[in-house]
């Protein structure tokens, strides 16, 4: 059988959130790709896809050391960046090279680069405001309960202020404070606001217990994550070293 494209490397997006033009310059095209990659490969492959954003590649500066390394001043790519920067010893960010190298070399395979851990968004497309942004935060359709459900409890050892607290599916609780003095609410696994100096029957004593949540196994579609940069020296060095001139071997 033909061979099985297994990662797709984009150069597009602004993440975690934002706009970039090579998703938002036409919409129509990027919206018919992210909805034909959001359907499961029809052979039961399993396509990943990884994204590599404005922020990765705009302090990535490269292109000045071609003027400074070897003697091979025919290199067809020094001309491209002088023709293309008008001029020697100048750097231009380098979105398109960190995404070929993460497409040949993996999310692992790229010094100061590293894959976001636990990424959970979308590329969104509005139609009727022919808008686009990227929103990669965690979704709640896209999460479950780990583990039993939240509790709420009576604790003499709470106190008599208190406040909100958010637990990770989204249910808030009105709970008291740890040491009755408003040192930090009686939260726990969860998010808390801010305490409020007066005594409430709604959260005098009570403290909640939240439950865990984890990811969904995707049941359709392309697994997707973007690259984050991790030290701009690292990747810089890498991009340099692979497109600077070499002596002809001989």
């Amino acid at each position: 059988g033909g061979r099985v494209v297994k990662t797709l490397a984009i150069m597009g997006g602004d993440y975690p959130e934002g706009r970039e033009c090579n998703l938002c310059g036409d919409r129509g095209a990027a919206a018919f790709i992210f909805e034909t990659l959001a359907m499961p490969p029809p052979d039961g492959s399993v396509l990943r896809v990884v994204y590599v954003g404005l922020q990765v590649g705009l302090p990535v500066l490269t292109g000045a050391r071609l003027t400074q390394c070897g003697p091979a001043k025919e290199s067809p790519i020094r001309a491209a960046y002088i023709d293309y920067l008008e001029g020697p010893d100048r750097d231009r960010p380098s979105w398109d090279q960190l995404t070929a190298l993460v497409a040949v070399r993996g999310v692992d395979g790229v010094d100061g680069l590293r894959e976001c851990q636990d990424c959970v968004g979308a590329n969104q497309f509005n139609a009727d405001t022919n808008d686009c942004w990227n929103v990669w935060h965690p979704h709640k359709e896209e999460w479950e309960t780990l583990s039993g459900n939240n509790t709420v409890e009576v604790d003499l050892a709470v106190g008599l202020w208190g406040g909100s607290c958010t637990c990770p599916d989204g249910q808030v609780y009105q709970v008291g404070d740890e040491g009755n003095m408003c040192g930090s609410l009686a939260c726990y696994g969860g998010t808390s606001g801010p305490c409020i100096q007066q005594i409430s029957d709604s959260w005098a004593n009570k403290k909640a217990n939240c439950a865990g949540l984890r990811r969904r196994k995707p049941i359709s579609g392309s697994p997707q994550t973007y690259m984050e940069l991790a030290d701009a020296k690292a990747a810089s060095k890498v991009v340099d070293d692979l497109i600077r001139p070499r002596s002809p071997q001989r």
